[in-house]
């Protein structure tokens, strides 16, 4: 008799959906069938521990023979156990070789996988563990290497495992002949000898096997899928199993598997918990302390200056970065401060969008908050076709790529110590979605700041913030470039969309392409779009520039565009919120000195009159999450229990303001104005 275990690494739900066409269901059957008869009656299939309250679906037996030309042999049982909370889907095969030893032989066992894959085959990927923390990965149709370009952005993309850019963005031979590059159709990891595996891999059956690498003893763990969905495979009781190269793959593959809507039928759970622990006893942590890498799956960014000890991490003072791969959704991020000593941390997420504010973390606090993570990626839905975000490049592939990137990153600033473990949840909450400008955009860099970046903070983890927005747009831009379409994919009913646009659609007038009555019927459009998914548009009128006449009162630059969005909100019945009236009152209750405390000043000296600084965005904030509450907004019933009421004619004073600031610095100002 022989037995072995294979272990697949994702998620389990509600049921999954298993090859079962061919069973015989056999549920009274406490032991195995005493004779299969084959080929009519090959497998027989029964449910134990039915009752048992520490798994979610009960554990399924298989029983049946192995088939090979016209010869029935080698009876076996395949028993998958599904736990709730589990990480992996378990599977244990045993055999009994009845066979002739002295004519029959086996020259290998293992599993075979038929992997349902969605993405096109330039955006499928193969991965299989190597020795020593080594990865095999390859595109099952590769674009690099070929003589003919598909340009840079498609070869950035199909060796980070991303998915590609639309194909009009590829090179035009390419594009043209695409079809004509090979496609991988199998691939197989053998390991026939103690010493000595190897992977090959053919077109399709009837095709030769061509060598693709080899090497020594393999950890027997590997992963095929698409850049939004796929599976690992992992065998998990070999003898002299290389047990950290298998925990490696398990790194890279968990992660990519969350919440991803994966094989099997399988669905994320709220109770599926990606949890990262720091300190205590060596067999209890789950190290990260190496660099962030797409091989670990998560890790620190470059850079980072810890220290750890049995309390917990703790930083030399110095902002550091942590990242996890994961796929589009909400997540629900605990940080456990169980350190000796308090711990005072500022926590942004993404692009600085600020979660926790110098936050007093008394011994033993956890501190929780929701973060959103999106891709480019636009999935078919009712109206919508499927595609991607038309992204800037190359300010919003590289320079914003961590707000596109499927990648979930915290920035740690301030007095951070005793940090015991970083847990991420996928959970299902509302998702308050912005869109407009650069005065509302995630600015990746000091000293710019928006108010859409600080308005996390002033939230409970039971609502997600996405910041859709993006710094030069117009209403127009956000039709153009499929903003629009990214949310509407995502909306769910009752989720609440704030549109915040005038700075650059008055620019419009000057170059003859718009005025208010086309930036009004734009608006409407979006509006209308957002209520057709069962959301809830609300109208932001556009803050003011900074500008004072001489006699010290606020110079009006916007107003028209701001009598235009209200006008909208009245003729729609939609919530309004008059941000440029607001700003007015803030500016010139500050005066025309002090109020460049509440604007970026990139250089000494130097002012920029449209966009605000940390302090400045605080404040905007603030009004905002006002005008959701005395709108009597559904959201504003997770507005955070310490949020203070900001009196525009009466501001806090800039020169007390305090927010640890994030390392990166900018001297170029943000596009728009």
């Amino acid at each position: 008799m022989s037995d072995f275990t294979r272990r697949a690494f994702f998620k389990t739900g509600s049921a999954p959906v298993l090859p079962l066409a061919s069973l015989a269901v056999n549920a009274a059957t406490t032991s195995p069938p005493a004779k299969l008869k084959p080929p009519t009656d090959p497998l027989s299939l029964r449910w134990l521990d039915d009752q048992a309250p520490a798994l979610s679906l009960g554990q399924t037996k298989i029983y049946g023979l192995h088939a090979s030309k016209g010869r029935h042999w080698l009876p076996f049982s395949v028993r998958p156990y599904f736990y709730a909370g589990a990480e992996s889907v378990r599977v244990r095969h045993t055999f009994i070789f009845d066979g002739d030893e002295h004519k029959d032989f086996l020259r290998g066992i293992g599993l075979r996988l038929k992997v349902p894959l969605r993405d096109p085959p330039h955006d499928r990927h193969v991965r299989f563990a190597g020795k020593d923390g080594g990865l095999w990965a390859e595109g099952v149709r590769n674009l690099t290497g070929l003589r003919r370009d598909p340009g840079a952005a498609v070869r950035a993309a199909q060796l980070a495992g991303l998915a590609c850019p639309p194909l009009a963005e590829f090179g035009a031979q390419v594009r043209q002949h695409l079809e004509r590059i090979p496609a991988w159709g199998d691939y197989t990891l053998s390991q026939l000898a103690a010493d000595a595996f190897q992977i090959r891999k053919r077109t399709k059956a009837g095709h030769g096997w061509i060598p693709a690498a080899w090497g020594h003893r393999a950890p027997g763990t590997g992963y095929i899928g698409g850049a939004t969905v796929g599976v690992g495979l992992g065998r998990d009781s070999e003898p002299g199993l290389d047990r950290q190269a298998l925990a490696r793959m398990k790194r890279l593959i968990t992660p990519l598997m969350l919440c991803a809507g994966l094989l099997c039928g399988a669905a994320v759970q709220a109770a599926d918990t990606y949890k990262i622990i720091f300190g205590g006893p060596p067999e209890d942590v789950s190290r990260a302390r190496e660099s962030y890498s797409r091989e670990h799956g998560y890790g620190f960014e470059p850079g980072a200056e810890l220290m750890e000890s049995p309390q917990g991490l703790g930083s030399s003072g110095k902002p550091f970065f942590f990242s996890a791969d994961l796929p589009e959704g909400n997540y629900r991020v605990s940080l456990d401060f169980g350190g000796p000593a308090a711990s005072a941390s500022t926590v942004r997420a993404e692009l600085r969008r600020l979660m926790l504010e110098d936050a007093a973390n008394p011994t033993g606090g956890v501190r929780s908050f929701t973060v959103n993570v999106r891709t480019p990626m636009i999935p078919a839905s009712d109206g919508i076709k499927a595609g991607r975000v038309q992204l800037k490049a190359p300010r919003e592939t590289i320079e914003e790529a961590w707000a596109w990137d499927a990648k979930l990153t915290l920035e740690f600033s301030g007095n951070t110590t005793g940090l015991r473990s970083i847990s991420i949840t996928p959970v299902k909450v509302p998702t308050l979605f912005l869109l407009g400008d650069s005065t509302v955009a995630d600015q990746s860099q000091e000293p710019y700041a928006s108010w859409g970046q600080m308005l996390p903070r002033f939230f409970k983890p039971g609502v997600a913030v996405a910041n859709h927005a993006e710094s030069g747009e117009t209403l127009r831009d956000s039709l153009a470039r499929r903003r629009l379409d990214k949310i509407a994919s995502a909306l769910q009913a009752g989720d609440t969309v704030l549109l915040q646009f005038g700075h650059n659609d008055q620019k419009q007038i000057k170059a003859g392409s718009g005025d208010t009555a086309s930036y009004s019927a734009e608006l409407k459009q979006h509006v209308l779009a957002v209520r057709a998914r069962g959301g809830v548009a609300v109208i932001v009128s556009p803050m003011e520039r900074r500008g004072f006449d001489a006699q010290g009162q606020v110079l009006p630059s916007l107003l028209a565009y701001a009598d235009a969005a209200a006008r909208v909100a009245t003729e729609l019945d939609a919530p309004f919120i008059d941000l440029n009236a607001q700003s007015k009152v803030f500016y010139a209750a500050l005066g025309p000195e002090r109020s460049k405390l509440a604007f970026a000043q990139p250089e000494p000296g130097k002012v920029d009159n449209t966009h605000h600084n940390n302090y400045g965005s605080y404040q905007l904030a603030r009004l905002i999450v006002q005008g959701l509450r005395q709108a009597g907004l559904a959201v504003a019933r997770e507005i955070a229990d310490d949020f203070a009421v900001l009196d525009p004619a009466r501001p806090d004073a800039p020169e007390n303001f305090q927010l640890a600031a994030s390392p990166k610095v900018t001297h170029q100002r943000p596009l728009g104005d």
